[in-house]
C-alpha cells in the first residue's frame, strides 16, 4: 500500500518512508513498559523522556539534541546517516519505523550505513545499532559517532537549583566503555537523572563538552570538532551544557562492514549504569535483545488482530493504534486521556491496563471529582473524569473477569484510600448530586471540549448528563452480575429518569437535535443560540448512552448527515467562532475552523463512527473512520501532512487551510476508532461473562475476521455476507448475534 512518501511493508508491520523531506516529520512512537519513551524522527533525532512511577517526567533530550555523525578520516567528510542536521548529500535514502524500532539506511560516497534504533521492552534506555558497509573497491576509515545534548529535568527543583549545569560532570568510565553523566542536583525526589552513553568496541576518543564538539554556535549542523579532523579531544564535561559523545573507528575493506552497538539510557548511579550496559557487550547479545523485544511486542499484538477487506484498517488496529494507545498512557498524564487510552487496549493488553487503572485512580478524589492532569497537578474542576473510569474498568472487567479488582485498594488524592468499587460509586455519585437548574450535571470549566469553558457557577453540560445516563447503566449491570441487584435497580431507575429530564430539556425541536448546554439563563448550542448553533457530541452521544428516542433517533441521524459530516470527518461546533467571547473561552479564540472551533476534530468523528454501529449504520461508520485515517482520497497526505501510520488530532476546515492535519499519535480517536472496528462494525463486543456479538457490518464487506485472544482462549470470529444476509462462526462454528459466554 503506496503513497506519495513511502508504503507499509511487511504485512503493515512497517512504514518505509522513502525521501529525507516529507510535508512534516513522519517520527515513530516507542514506549516500554518502564516507561522509556522515544519520539524518533525520519531522520533519527528523537525526543526522549522517562516517566516515573509516581508521574514524574524526567525529559532526558528536548528537540534535535540527538544524533548520528559518521566521518571518513582520510578525506575528513562528516554527513549525518539520516540527512538532518548536516542536510547531507547522501543517496539511496530510507527510513524504517516498525513496532519497536526504526531503521534508516543511506549511502554516501560507497559507505552505506545501516541505523537501527530500539527500546528494549523495560528499563531505561534505547540501544542504537551502527553497521557501516564498504561498498566500493578501497579500504576506507570511518568513525561513527552518536552525540546526545541531554536536558534531564523534569523535578520540581528548589529555588536556583533547575540548572543541572552547576552541580554535575560528565566523564569517561572505563568500566563502562562510555560516559556517564552524573546528576550532582539535590533536588530530584527520584535517582534515575543520571545518563549513559555506552559502546561495545573500543573507545577511540569521547566528549563530555557540548562545547568543545559543537563549537561557538552550538548547533548540531555544525560539529566543529568533527570536521576539523580531530579525535573529540576526552574532555570532561564541567559546567557546561550536558553532553555526551562517543568515537569508535574501523578499517574497511572492499566488500567489508563493521557494527557498533550504542546504549543510551538514563540509570540510579555507575553500578547501575554498568549492569545495563551488559545487555550489549557485544553484537550477539544486543542482536539477541532485539530479537527478544521484538518477539515480546508481536506476542502482545497477536493477542486481537482483525482481518477485513481494508488492509490500511487492518494494519491500524493490529498494530498502531496499539502503539499510539501505549504511546498516549505515557505521554499524557490526565484522567480523560489516560482512561480512554487504556480502555483502547483493553482486549490487547489487559494486564497493562490494570496496571494503568490502579495508577490512575490515585489521581481521583474523595468526593468522586478527579484531576484534569497530574505533572505538575492541575485542579482545575472538569465534569467529565469520573466518566471515563466508570467506562474503562467495567470494559476491562467485562473482558477479564477479574472481580477481585473491584475489592483493591487505591489512594484518593487528598487522603486516604477506597477500593475501587469505592472510587466508582464516588465518581457517580459526584456527577449525581452536582446538578443545575435543568436538574442536569453542572459542566464546572468543561466537559470532554475542555475548549468550551463557562464562567457560570450554574452551567450545565448536556454531553455530561448523557455521560451520566451511560454510567448508571454500566453500574447497574456491574452490580447485577456482582449480585447486588438492589443497587443494580437503583441506578435503573436513576437512569431512567435522567433519560427522561435530558429528552424534556435539551431538544430543540426546532432544529431535530440536542443542545449542548444550558449557561448565563441561555440555551447554548441550539436554533438562536449565541455563536455556534449546533455540537457535534450531544447528537452522538444521545445514542452512545442510549438517550434518545426511537421517534427523534432519523431526526438527530439526518442531522448528522446533512447539516455535520463533511469530506473530512465531523467538526466539533458550527459554525465555527469568528471572534473571542470570554463567555465561551478558548474555544472561541481558536482561529475558525482549527482545533475544537470547527475543525474536522478526528475524536468527535470516532465517537460518531461509533454510534453509527450502534445505529445499525455500518456503512455510514466506515465512511467516517475512514475520512480521518490518513491518506483518504478526498485529503491526501500531500495536503493534510498526515503521518501515514498514525491518526491525528483534527483536520482543519478553515479555506486558507482546508485539510491540514493536527498533530499525530497523541489522541484518544485511536481508542474510539479501536471501539468502533471491533466492537461496532465486527460486533466483538465486551460483556461480562463473554462477548454480546452483534456485528454492524458494512455492504461492501464480503468476509471479515476478528481473532481474539483472551483468558488463555483464542475466540476466532468470522463473518461473511451470503445471499440471505450476513453469517457468521465462531472458532468453525456458526454462530447467531447474541451473548456468547467465555
Amino acid at each position: 500500500m503506496t503513497d506519495d512518501y513511502g508504503a507499509f511493508i511487511n504485512e503493515g508491520k512497517s512504514y518505509l518512508i522513502n525521501t529525507p523531506f516529507p510535508p512534516r516529520s513522519f517520527f515513530n512512537v516507542i514506549a516500554n513498559d518502564d516507561g522509556y519513551l522515544t519520539e524518533i524522527s525520519c531522520w533519527g533525532t528523537a525526543q526522549t523522556s522517562f516517566q516515573f512511577a509516581d508521574g514524574e517526567i524526567n525529559t532526558i533530550v528536548d528537540g534535535d539534541r540527538k544524533t548520528l555523525y559518521c566521518r571518513d578520516d582520510e578525506t575528513g567528510e562528516v554527513w549525518c546517516p539520516g540527512v538532518y542536521p548536516m542536510i547531507s548529500g547522501v543517496s539511496g535514502y530510507s527510513c524504517e519505523h516498525s513496532d519497536v524500532f526504526t531503521r534508516i539506511i543511506s549511502e554516501y560516497k560507497d559507505i552505506r550505513v545501516k541505523w537501527r534504533i530500539f527500546v528494549p521492552m523495560t528499563g531505561g534506555c534505547e540501544i542504537w545499532s551502527v553497521t557501516a558497509e564498504n561498498m566500493g573497491s578501497g579500504s576506507r576509515k570511518i568513525s561513527v559517532v552518536p552525540a546526545v545534548q541531554l536536558l534531564l529535568t523534569g523535578f520540581a527543583a528548589k529555588r536556583f537549583f533547575d540548572e543541572q549545569v552547576q552541580y554535575s560532570v560528565c566523564a569517561f568510565n572505563a568500566e563502562i566503555n562510555g560516559m556517564y553523566y552524573r546528576a550532582g542536583n539535590p533536588s530530584p525526589k527520584n535517582k534515575r537523572y543520571n545518563a549513559v552513553l555506552a559502546a561495545n568496541a573500543p573507545v577511540v576518543s569521547f566528549s563530555g563538552s557540548g562545547e568543545s564538539f559543537l563549537g561557538a554556535p552550538l548547533a548540531f549542523q555544525y560539529p566543529e570538532r568533527l570536521l576539523n579532523r580531530g579525535r573529540l579531544g576526552c574532555e570532561k564535561g564541567l559546567a557546561g551544557i550536558p553532553f555526551q559523545a562517543l568515537q569508535c573507528s574501523a578499517d574497511i575493506g572492499p566488500g567489508g562492514a563493521v557494527t557498533f552497538d550504542f546504549m543510551l539510557g538514563v540509570v540510579d548511579s555507575e553500578e547501575h549504569a554498568a549492569e545495563a550496559v551488559k545487555q550489549i557487550k557485544d553484537n550477539a547479545a544486543a542482536e539477541s535483545l532485539f530479537e527478544r523485544t521484538r518477539a515480546a511486542a508481536q506476542k502482545r499484538r497477536d493477542r486481537l488482530t482483525v482481518d477485513t477487506p481494508d488492509k490500511r484498517l487492518n494494519y491500524f488496529v493490529n498494530l498502531w493504534l496499539k502503539k499510539g494507545l501505549e504511546y498516549g498512557m505515557r505521554k499524557k498524564d490526565a484522567t480523560r486521556d489516560n482512561f480512554q487510552f487504556a480502555d483502547g487496549l483493553c482486549m490487547s493488553d489487559p494486564e497493562r491496563v490494570k496496571k494503568e487503572i490502579l495508577r490512575d485512580l490515585s489521581w481521583q478524589y474523595r468526593d468522586g471529582h478527579t484531576l484534569r492532569s497530574w505533572v505538575p497537578p492541575d485542579e482545575t474542576r472538569y465534569c467529565d473524569g469520573a466518566l471515563w473510569i466508570v467506562l474503562t474498568v467495567c470494559g476491562y472487567l467485562k473482558f477479564t473477569d477479574d472481580l477481585d479488582l473491584l475489592y483493591i485498594n487505591a489512594p484518593y488524592f487528598d487522603g486516604g484510600a477506597g477500593t475501587v468499587l469505592e472510587h466508582l460509586c464516588a465518581g457517580v455519585s459526584e456527577a449525581d448530586q452536582n446538578r443545575g437548574p435543568h436538574n442536569l450535571p453542572l459542566a464546572r470549566f468543561a466537559d470532554w471540549n475542555d475548549a468550551l469553558n463557562f464562567l457560570d457557577d450554574n452551567a450545565e453540560s448536556v454531553f455530561m448528563a448523557m455521560g451520566l445516563a451511560l454510567m448508571f447503566g454500566e453500574m447497574a449491570r456491574l452490580m447485577r452480575y456482582i449480585g447486588e441487584g438492589g443497587e443494580a435497580e437503583a441506578y435503573e431507575k436513576k437512569r431512567a429518569a435522567l433519560k427522561e429530564t435530558i429528552n424534556d430539556a435539551a431538544w430543540d425541536e426546532a432544529g431535530g437535535y440536542y443542545a449542548a448546554a444550558f449557561a448565563y439563563g441561555e440555551t447554548i448550542g441550539a436554533t438562536g443560540s449565541r455563536g455556534s448553533t449546533l455540537y457535534i457530541n450531544p447528537q452522538t452521544w444521545s445514542i452512545i448512552a442510549g438517550v434518545v428516542t426511537p421517534e427523534r433517533l432519523p431526526r438527530v441521524l439526518k442531522t448528522i448527515d446533512e447539516r455535520i459530516e463533511s469530506d473530512l470527518g465531523c467538526p466539533v461546533n458550527l459554525p465555527p467562532f469568528e471572534a473571542y467571547d470570554k463567555d465561551f473561552g478558548r474555544i472561541s479564540a481558536q482561529l475558525p475552523g482549527t482545533w475544537e472551533n470547527g475543525s474536522s476534530y478526528c475524536h468527535v468523528t470516532s465517537f460518531k463512527a461509533y454510534a453509527d454501529t450502534l445505529a445499525g449504520r455500518g456503512d455510514k461508520a466506515l465512511e467516517s473512520l475512514l475520512k480521518v485515517f490518513p491518506g483518504h482520497a478526498l485529503n491526501p497526505i500531500s495536503n493534510s501532512g498526515a503521518t501515514p501510520f498514525a491518526l491525528t488530532s483534527s483536520f482543519s476546515t478553515n479555506p486558507e487551510i482546508y485539510g491540514k492535519a493536527g498533530r499525530p499519535w497523541l489522541t484518544g480517536t485511536q481508542a474510539w476508532a479501536m471501539r468502533a472496528i471491533v466492537e461496532g462494525l465486527l460486533g466483538v463486543r465486551r460483556a461480562y461473562g463473554g462477548f454480546e456479538f452483534s456485528p454492524s457490518f458494512p455492504a461492501a464487506w464480503g468476509s471479515a475476521g476478528c481473532r481474539v485472544v483472551g483468558g488463555g482462549k483464542v475466540y476466532d470470529f468470522r463473518i461473511t455476507r451470503g445471499r440471505d444476509g450476513i453469517e457468521a462462526a465462531l472458532n468453525g462454528k456458526k454462530i447467531e448475534p447474541g451473548f456468547i459466554p467465555f
